[in-house]
């Protein structure tokens, strides 16, 4: 029976972190195809402009505003590609987990890498706090430290979940301290 419900447990971080996921991902694509359609859509008003207009100064005046909006429209959706392609390195170096690959790893990346995949279910459970300062990087495993974080804030959006008091918060700490890099996860849910 523990069994089963620590599957059920897992089951349910995994389904809240998949929605989370998706919403990202979706997210950022989004931009990419309607900047994509806005600068197909300028390209087309510029193909049929230069058809019917004559007049070279408003052909140059229609080019000049439609490459600025196409300009735009691109930039758009390349930051979107950008976000998109972020999370999904996150999510690779996530899903290395196990690996027994050691090198130098920046503890405050780690950390970010596991705040850009729980972003959006935690986003709607509480405020975030950060104080991340600075740290020396460690020598370990850059996906298992991305685990253990993403897990921590799993928790920590389950345990307000279940008694969600709307003033909620989630507050990650990184710091120096003594040769020491420490990272504090805490949440004002009901604890154990």
């Amino acid at each position: 029976m523990e069994t089963q419900i620590l599957h059920a447990d897992r089951m349910s971080a995994m389904g809240i972190l998949v929605a989370g996921i998706a919403h990202e991902i979706n997210n950022p694509m989004t931009y990419c195809v309607a900047g994509a359609e806005a600068a197909r859509g300028l390209a087309g008003r510029l193909i049929e402009t230069s058809s019917t207009t004559h007049d070279v100064g408003e052909l140059r005046n229609e080019v000049a505003v439609c490459m600025g909006q196409a300009s735009e429209a691109l930039s758009d959706a390349l930051d979107g590609a950008s976000r998109a392609t972020q999370l999904v390195r996150d999510l690779l170096v996530f899903a290395r987990t196990g690996s027994a690959e050691t090198s130098t790893v920046d503890v405050r990346s780690a950390v970010e890498a596991s705040l850009r995949i729980v972003r959006q279910p935690l986003r709607h459970v509480a405020r975030l706090k950060l104080a991340l300062g600075d740290a020396q990087a460690v020598r370990g495993s850059e996906s298992s430290l991305v685990q253990v974080f993403v897990n921590l804030l799993i928790n920590a959006v389950q345990a307000i979940t279940e008694r969600p008091s709307g003033n909620d918060e989630i507050t990650i700490a990184l710091r120096q301290a003594e040769g020491e890099v420490i990272v504090e996860v805490s949440d004002t849910g009901p604890g154990i």
